[in-house]
């Protein structure tokens, strides 16, 4: 088996010009497992609840991503949910996996879905994990309640403010479940 494989703050050329920024943790040898981070949020998120040795222990090579936009990826014009598998196949042609996993977290959940439809061929799971939709459409909203539909936007405006959270002083993401709870399905 191969040493660790942690590698941060890195980024690839993609064919359009446009930059990808990832993390890699874990094992070289590793089953290969790409991390679709929530909204608002980066690739840093998976520090948040996971670690290199977590993914170690689970013989992974996990690779966290940013959505285009985000952190060290270029921001792409007029962009699609459909756009980003071909990001993710760069990525991984880059590095050289043929097969692998994603695991997309909350509003990353609708980019993990994009994948399962747009490169069947190329996936071997797909886990979400508390996803949520986009509320880009009205017929997406009307079932929802007010104040539902009135966080997101607050949160874009006041971001990890008090405003949005009274009388609170937590961070603004707060993780309860075990780490290993989170990655257990790789299994």
């Amino acid at each position: 088996m191969e040493e660790s494989r942690s590698e941060l703050d890195q980024q690839i050329r993609l064919p359009d010009g446009r930059f990808l920024g990832f993390d890699q943790y874990g094992r070289a040898d590793g089953r290969p497992l790409f991390y679709i981070h929530g909204s608002p949020s980066s690739r840093l998120e998976f520090r948040i609840f996971g670690s290199d040795a977590l993914v170690q222990s689970l013989n992974a090579r996990l690779i966290a991503v940013d959505r285009p936009g985000i952190g060290l990826s270029s921001f792409q014009p007029n962009r699609r949910l459909l756009d980003f598998p071909n990001d993710l196949l760069a990525l991984a042609d880059y590095l050289k996996i043929e097969k692998f996993s994603v695991f997309a977290y909350s509003l990353g959940g609708p980019y993990g879905l994009a994948c399962a439809l747009a490169i069947p061929e190329r996936l071997e799971k797909v886990g979400i994990i508390s996803g949520a939709a986009l509320f880009t459409e009205a017929e997406l909203n009307k079932d929802i309640n007010i104040a539902r539909r009135i966080f997101p936007q607050e949160r874009r405006t006041y971001p990890c403010s008090r405003k949005s959270r009274p009388n609170s002083s937590a961070p603004c993401y707060r993780f309860s479940m075990k780490k290993r709870t989170y990655l257990s399905w790789m299994r």
